[in-house]
């Protein structure tokens, strides 16, 4: 649920009910599983009352909200019910707090294996991060075929193993190597998030040049609201979350590159 992108906890009840508009009697589940009469939630609709904590607390349960998600909302009701300037300020606060965690999506791949600082060397060189991935698909797991696929000495994947078997992410077993680990993530605060992140980009300028049909690429510019830009990119999120999905179970031919970058000019 793309919860992040409202600033109140009533646009979200509206929103899930124009998601589930389909179902038959929704309004009438919810309320049941806020504990409360149909009649009430329609109050609540028009902004005549509001929900209390364990109301929202019950619906966050209905949704299978996340528990980032769920403080998030319970934070957006408590807002609505502050009655002081100074307790509204200190909720606002919680709930930029909440935002900032969500926009970390590290901490939203919970199954992901982290390589941060003590493994930087793996994120020095792109080719190390290349070759583990190629490592998993049959036909380039050796150190020739991985070479040959990469323009690379023997060498220098022979060097590369090592340091993937290090870290855990990978055995040998014989001529070949198994994939131990197959998805990690970077923490954006990590310091060498910015070097990984700038030596693939590195790669994909020179690919560029290529001008293959099978690639796709997209740049524009656009002058808009600073609440629209947030809303875009919890959308990203919500796609790097759901091409997470697609990938992890999805059978090992060949090795893509993704990026995705958004940010204030």
């Amino acid at each position: 649920m793309k919860i992040f992108e409202f600033n109140s906890y009533i646009d979200v009840v509206r929103y899930q009910m124009k998601e589930n508009s389909s179902v038959r009697g929704y309004q009438s589940r919810l309320a049941e599983a806020a504990g409360v009469h149909s009649s009430f939630l329609s109050r609540v609709l028009t902004e005549s009352v509001h929900l209390t904590p364990d109301q929202a607390a019950y619906l966050a349960s209905f949704w299978r909200l996340t528990e980032l998600e769920a403080d998030y909302f319970l934070g957006l009701v408590n807002l609505a019910r502050a009655g002081s300037p100074v307790l509204r300020k200190a909720i606002e606060r919680q709930i930029i707090e909440l935002k900032q965690k969500n926009e970390d999506i590290a901490g939203r791949l919970k199954k992901t294996k982290k390589i941060t600082n003590e493994g930087g060397m793996y994120y020095s060189s792109w080719h190390y991060s290349a070759i583990h991935m190629l490592a998993m698909i049959p036909q380039f797991n050796s150190i020739q075929g991985i070479a040959e696929r990469l323009g690379l000495t023997e060498a220098t994947v022979i060097s590369a193993f090592a340091l993937l078997e290090e870290l855990g992410l990978v055995e040998r077993h014989g001529s070949s190597w198994k994939v131990r680990e197959r998805d990690i993530h970077l923490p954006n605060h990590a310091s060498w998030a910015p070097v990984y992140h700038s030596l693939w980009r590195q790669r994909s300028a020179y690919r560029a040049l290529d001008r293959r049909d099978e690639d796709l690429r997209f740049t524009a510019l656009h002058s808009l609201s600073y609440d629209d830009f947030q809303r875009i990119k919890e959308e990203i999120r919500f796609v790097i979350e759901k091409i997470r999905n697609i990938a992890a179970p999805s059978k090992e031919e060949d090795v893509f590159v993704l990026h995705i970058d958004t940010y204030k000019l």
